[in-house]
């Protein structure tokens, strides 16, 4: 097709002259290649020049006249006469010829015929569409418009008042489409067309979906082109799968259509899935990615993912004496690690070289840890672990100190079970444990692992009695705070929390059973100290305590009436206050008018399936009423501060404090309610992380926060500061 894109160029150059001037050389052409003209024709059509090419267009009917193929010469001729302006007698006798070959013992030939132009001739531009539309509208039939209404199921028909009634699926109740308006705008579609089939019967399409989901991707893809995995969500996501079920629906759909030889699966998220011209064979697509891999690693890699998930390219013998040979070169590398793993396919997946031969390049190796912390293929480490249980000696250290290094669980498990085997390596493991219960920090996603299996019910893990799981827990609590505000934890610090209020804080209520009252005084030191705790969290957990130790309830009875008395109250100076209730009144007077025209004005671009302006607005709208309702809730709350209501004695609302770092460097706060805050004045809020690490200290006390230890030096009232008398 080398013409189109030369076509293409000129129309980009608007080069009209030279566009012509190409257009005389191609139909100077012996020879005919029917889809190179449809394309060129096409590219015509939907460019600047197709109104003044429309004088030219039936230049285009000698090529038309040498196509064989009676389907693809009707598509060639619909397009000279959606482009044509001529109208010329010879033109329309032979679309009249070509019509009545087609549709000429069909009812109501001669009146459709003179509704596309034809009888008068006068002018008969896009005809053929025009018929094939008039022909395909019956009761029942689906069409698009394109105009933003979607698709549409058709009502009923009436030649004699040349309208439609039409159902539409994005505007409400049934519209009249006169002829003229649907010439101009629908699109025939069938009956199986994705689109039609999810606006006639979206019940049928979702059974389908549940039970072939690779059948309604592929039908999706055919009908609709290429689409993302976003793109494909919009077409299905509660038009077709419930949105609830969505997520699930889409993983499990997703690894199918991995597998699927039709669909072309894209690397990124940003890139569509397509449909392959061709069937593509997996040993195929894993030649190709073979051949693009750079290096050993990334082969390796590339074999193994291709035979855990297509395991019929194993059966290919071709393929297989392929996969065979480059694992031979990668055996020949100097890199253990690489024999290692090129040993380990060989073993699981082809059944070759027996497990001596891993023990061999086990049995002689230097740091192995090192090692098999390298492998990044689980699997193969695992078959690397159970070589060095079998072949070295030394197995019990090696292996104890991969324990404390590896982070895939499931090999956590493994080792587990092996280093508790034998007594040696578990009073090994044991004397490990123990320190790791003194300095949990140092490796905490395995102290946390670790803390799981000890509180588990009939648990396997050495120190599980009811006396160190005292322990573990306090030394779970202590790498909880010290992690809760170091960011490369924080996905660890939602798991403690997560662990902690799990079933109504189940493992709490079932450890404080029993529990000595040293663990549970020390138990509400260290939970005092963890801020990721809400203050409802610490109030069920104080309650908790309580129950299992009266004694302990009443010494924080004084204290937790004055949090109770105060809880859901939001402290705020008068220009807190303010300032909240002018943002109510701007949102319910400036944003929402704002917003009610926004949506006025999105609704008439129709379509409001695939109108972006018009859900941006809606979603404008929807924040809106949330954050008024938000700001509405709380200024019932709301207690404007006054001078009586701050003590100045210790830390807490209303107070400046000026602290001193370790460092020796001072810094001072003030803090105030949240609606207050200006961080970059030092103003905090009093519920902030950092304010509730300070909050009833007195001067002379000091807290830890983060990495650095503060001293609060000097206390005083922010009324007093700022010479206010109260309000």
């Amino acid at each position: 097709m080398s013409y189109l894109e030369d076509f293409r160029q000129r129309i980009e150059r608007d080069d009209y002259q030279g566009f012509l001037e190409l257009w005389e050389e191609f139909c100077a052409g012996e020879e005919t290649d029917p889809h190179e003209l449809i394309n060129i024709l096409e590219e015509i059509s939907s460019s600047r020049f197709a109104h003044r090419f429309g004088a030219y267009a039936e230049t285009a009917l000698p090529l038309w006249e040498k196509i064989p193929d009676p389907d693809l010469a009707y598509a060639v001729l619909c397009l000279i006469l959606d482009i044509e302006t001529t109208n010329s007698p010879g033109l329309a006798e032979i679309t009249y010829a070509t019509l009545e070959e087609r549709y000429g013992d069909h009812p109501n030939f001669a009146e459709k015929i003179r509704l596309i132009g034809l009888r008068n001739n006068v002018s008969f531009q896009g005809a053929l569409r025009n018929y094939d539309l008039l022909s395909h509208l019956e009761k029942g039939a689906f069409v698009y418009h394109t105009g933003g209404w979607g698709v549409g199921e058709v009502m009923q028909v009436s030649l004699v008042r040349e309208e439609l009634l039409i159902e539409f699926e994005s505007v409400p109740g049934t519209k009249v489409v006169g002829f003229e308006n649907a010439f101009s705008n629908l699109i025939p579609i069938p009956s199986q067309h994705f689109l039609a089939r999810r606006f006639g019967n979206a019940d049928k399409l979702e059974e389908e979906a549940r039970k072939d989901p690779v059948a309604v991707i592929r039908q999706l893809l055919k009908d609709l082109g290429p689409k993302t995995a976003a793109e494909i969500k919009e077409e299905l996501c509660d038009l077709v799968i419930p949105a609830a079920d969505w997520t699930k629906w889409w993983q499990a759909a997703r690894g199918k259509i991995k597998k699927d030889t039709h669909i072309a699966t894209p690397a990124s998220v940003r890139e569509p899935f397509s449909l392959r011209e061709e069937e593509v064979s997996h040993a195929h697509r894993l030649r190709i990615a073979l051949g693009n891999a750079h290096g050993h690693e990334q082969a390796i890699l590339t074999i193994y993912n291709f035979s855990r998930d297509f395991p019929e390219v194993l059966r290919d013998q071709e393929m297989q004496q392929v996969i065979e040979a480059r694992m031979g070169e990668i055996l020949g590398d100097p890199s253990l690690i690489l024999r290692l793993q090129a040993t380990a396919f060989l073993e699981e997946f082809l059944g070759k070289h027996p497990t001596p031969k891993m023990d061999q390049l086990v049995a002689s190796a230097e740091d192995l840890p090192s090692i098999v912390l390298s492998i990044g293929i689980v699997a193969f480490k695992k078959r690397v672990l159970t070589a060095i249980r079998r072949a070295r000696a030394d197995w019990k250290e090696l292996l104890l100190e991969i324990f404390f290094s590896l982070p895939q669980s499931a090999l956590r498990d493994y080792l587990l079970k092996e280093l508790t085997s034998e007594e040696e390596a578990r009073n090994a493991l044991i004397k490990r444990l123990s320190l790791l219960l003194e300095t949990p920090i140092r490796h905490a996603q395995l102290f946390v692992w670790c803390f799981q299996r000890a509180v588990a019910a009939n648990s396997d893990m050495p120190l599980s009695g009811k006396e160190e799981i005292y322990r573990w827990f306090e030394s779970f609590l202590t790498l909880f705070h010290q992690v809760e505000h170091v960011p490369e934890y924080r996905e660890l610090a939602k798991k403690m929390h997560a662990i902690v209020i799990a079933e109504r804080f189940e493992l709490v209520r079932e450890l404080l059973k029993g529990s000595p009252v040293e663990f549970a005084r020390e138990f509400l030191l260290l939970i005092s100290k963890c801020h990721s705790f809400s203050a409802h969290d610490q109030k069920i957990l104080q309650s908790l305590v309580a129950v299992a130790h009266p004694a302990l309830g009443h010494e924080k009875k004084e204290r937790s009436a004055l949090s109770s008395s105060e809880e859901g109250v939001i402290w705020t100076t008068e220009g807190g206050y303010k300032k909240v209730h002018e943002r109510m009144e701007h949102i319910g007077t400036v944003e929402t008018v704002d917003n009610a025209r926004e949506i006025e004005l999105a609704r008439e671009h129709g379509d409001l399936r695939e109108n972006a302006e018009y859900k941006a607005a809606l979603e404008r709208r929807s924040r809106l009423q949330s954050e008024l309702k938000m700001l509405s809730g709380q200024l019932q709350r709301a207690r404007i501060m006054s001078a009586a209501d701050v003590q100045a004695a210790e830390v807490g609302k209303g107070c400046i404090v000026e602290l001193k770092t370790s460092d020796g460097e001072s810094v001072t706060y003030t803090l105030l309610g949240p609606w207050d805050a200006e961080p970059d004045q030092h103003i905090l809020s009093y519920q902030s992380k950092f304010a509730h690490a300070m909050t009833g200290l007195k001067v002379g006390e000091s807290f830890t926060y983060g990495d650095k230890e503060f001293e609060v030096v000097k206390l005083r009232s922010y009324f007093e500061e700022a010479n206010i008398s109260g309000v």
